[in-house]
């Protein structure tokens, strides 16, 4: 008793406060400890342990989950459904993670999209709980427009923004740190769960038909053979704590041949059979058709076509629903030139051509890294390149193919290019190009001898000099597919391209697993390059792959007002160019805008129904 009276005493006395407290109070701690009992004593102390476990979770849960709900304990919703609701812009570069507060948005009820037939377009809100809600579901109505037409509710794809830890937000390296950060789009909200207090994310699988989660954010883990996983085809219900964030993703793909106009209907709010709100959705249908986008959007896909019994969730094997499916998804973003990775041997090689021929992709040009050039330059090796080359012409032209195109060794420079110009010499006598990624200079060594140079980073001076030679040039790395930023590929894939006079862009990649592609932190240099998810028998799309869509969107509201008025073209150059330097324009303004400008008259006859 007297030992732990004196160490508590000694340990209070040695700090200033403490010392004062004794001396002002005149407590004699070593008195009042002699008359308690045991029990009371080892209540005192579990009383303050508890105490200090409780503050300390508090101050893990501000610093790991960035804010903690104290507003919540402290003010009461003057709503007595115990929400709000916040119509949010999807394509941005600020964070709502689940407990920011106070949301940087006004509390509304009215969602509004402009889009033109057949087109893809988002809009978003969040939802902030004041309470707890359980089983919390959304559910969208048809909409009505002229005459009473209807605007099928299954047009709308709702999903969940969710925020899951990731090594970097700014860069495809690893950074040794786990941030916090919204990318998933996700139907099952429980497919991924995330912890913020150990800062790891958790995946939802299946094994031998029971349901678990695995750690998918340590070194070395990877989902592991005979586990499946997936999210669901709709939304489904979900949680929200008390203070708590979610962001609400609504992507509308408006059909082909619904009728210009306005649409109106409604989004319902329930939890447990309950309404807590409605959001009025309007939809305004354009009355024109967009042009197809004046820039060239390819990608580099790395998928390898495989058989039915295949279930990798890699980046790589696919088997044919996977193939197909991803080749859909490309399509859909907005994609129409991604790479074929199958070589000539492979004995999928034709189904893999089937299903691009499946997809409605171009047939103009066909970019494979199925052979590549590679540096050699004794006979036999430039023989058998001239071989496969013919191979690969043959072959497209069976599918109807123009131009083929083949890659060269990735990324050379001096030496490495200047060696490699003997084998482009044999694809070019067989009739067929060459396209490969390079650095800046490259066009002073390589500028008469590749077709299409695939730039990295943002360097319009260098696309002069590929232009200078009559060659075509696209971007990539600007930035790397991977970093969780809608905003960032919007800007630099769409107006901000068209500006440093790119022809187009190659994108690097759709998927490359640096590990496990679900796992960020299990390599030593590089996070994985992803722009949709790949599962068991499916995809979760990200944010920046969304905002990549909105970019190829922007060049095609852009190609439809040159084509339509081409006499616009030096005041939209003027006005475009100058407000996207600035990194505080919002593409979203720039659309609107050319919207305004499309609809002015005059117009040519036909071409607003």
């Amino acid at each position: 008793m007297n030992n732990i009276i004196i160490i508590i005493t000694s340990h209070f006395k040695h700090t200033e406060v403490g010392w004062s407290f004794l001396n002002n109070f005149k407590w004699n701690f070593k008195d009042a400890f002699q008359q308690m009992s045991i029990s009371k004593i080892l209540r005192i102390l579990l009383t303050f342990l508890l105490t200090s476990a409780a503050i300390c979770y508090i101050l893990s849960f501000s610093i790991n989950c960035h804010a903690f709900p104290w507003h919540f304990l402290f003010t009461t919703s003057n709503k007595t459904n115990g929400i709000e609701t916040y119509p949010w812009e999807p394509i941005t570069n600020i964070k709502i993670l689940p407990y920011t507060y106070p949301i940087p948005a006004t509390i509304g009820h009215t969602l509004s999209i402009k889009a033109c037939q057949g087109e893809f377009e988002p809009t978003s809100f969040i939802i902030h709980a004041n309470k707890e809600f359980k089983s919390i579901n959304i559910i969208a109505q048809d909409l009505i427009g002229p005459g009473g037409k209807k605007f099928p509710a299954s047009a709308a794809d709702i999903r969940l923004v969710k925020c899951w830890y990731k090594s970097s937000d700014k860069s495809i390296r690893q950074s040794k740190t786990r941030i916090l950060t919204p990318e998933l789009l996700l139907h099952d909200n429980s497919l991924i769960k995330v912890d913020c207090v150990s800062k790891k994310n958790y995946l939802k699988v299946k094994k031998n038909g029971r349901s678990e989660y695995l750690d998918i954010s340590s070194t070395g883990n990877a989902i592991p053979s005979g586990v499946t996983f997936d999210d669901s085809d709709k939304l489904q219900p979900f949680n929200l704590a008390a203070g708590q964030n979610i962001q609400v993703w609504v992507t509308v793909k408006v059909p082909s041949e619904i009728e210009a106009g306005n649409y109106k209907g409604q989004i319902s709010l329930t939890s447990d059979g309950k309404t807590l709100g409605e959001l009025t959705i309007n939809v305004e249908v354009l009355p024109f058709d967009l042009s197809k986008p004046i820039l060239e959007y390819a990608l580099y896909y790395r998928g390898i076509l495989s058989s039915n019994d295949v279930q990798d969730t890699g980046s790589e094997i696919k088997n044919p629903d996977q193939y197909e499916r991803e080749l859909k998804n490309i399509k859909n973003h907005g994609i129409d030139y991604p790479t074929i990775f199958q070589r000539l041997d492979d004995i999928y090689l034709y189904d893999a051509l089937d299903l691009r021929q499946r997809a409605h992709l171009p047939h103009d040009r066909l970019y494979t890294l199925g052979t590549t050039t590679g540096n050699k330059t004794d006979s036999i090796s430039l023989e058998k390149l001239s071989q496969r080359v013919q191979q690969w012409k043959k072959l497209a032209a069976r599918y109807g193919y123009g131009k083929v195109l083949i890659y060269g060794v990735d990324e050379a420079r001096a030496e490495q290019l200047t060696r490699q110009k003997p084998s482009w010499d044999v694809v070019h006598r067989e009739g067929a190009g060459m396209f490969v990624a390079l650095y800046e200079g490259a066009a002073d060594v390589a500028g008469n001898d590749i077709d299409v140079a695939v730039l990295s980073g943002y360097k319009p001076g260098e696309v002069d000099k590929w232009h200078h030679r009559g060659k075509r040039v696209l971007c990539y790395g600007n930035p790397q597919v991977g970093i969780p930023n809608p905003l960032i590929y919007r800007r630099n894939y769409g107006f901000m391209l068209w500006a440093g006079g790119y022809d187009g862009c190659m994108p690097y990649a759709y998927q490359h697993a640096f590990g496990d592609i679900w796992n960020d932190f299990d390599h030593p240099d590089f996070r994985d390059h992803v722009f949709a998810y790949p599962t068991t028998s499916g995809l979760v799309d990200t944010v920046q792959w969304e905002g990549f869509r909105e970019a190829v969107g922007d060049i095609r509201y852009l190609s439809t007002l040159l084509e339509m008025k081409p006499q616009s073209a030096p005041e939209v150059r003027s006005y475009i160019v100058d407000r996207i330097k600035n990194a505080q324009t919002n593409p979203s303004d720039l659309r609107r805008w050319i919207i305004g400008k499309i609809m002015e008259k005059p117009f040519r006859a036909g071409e607003l129904k």
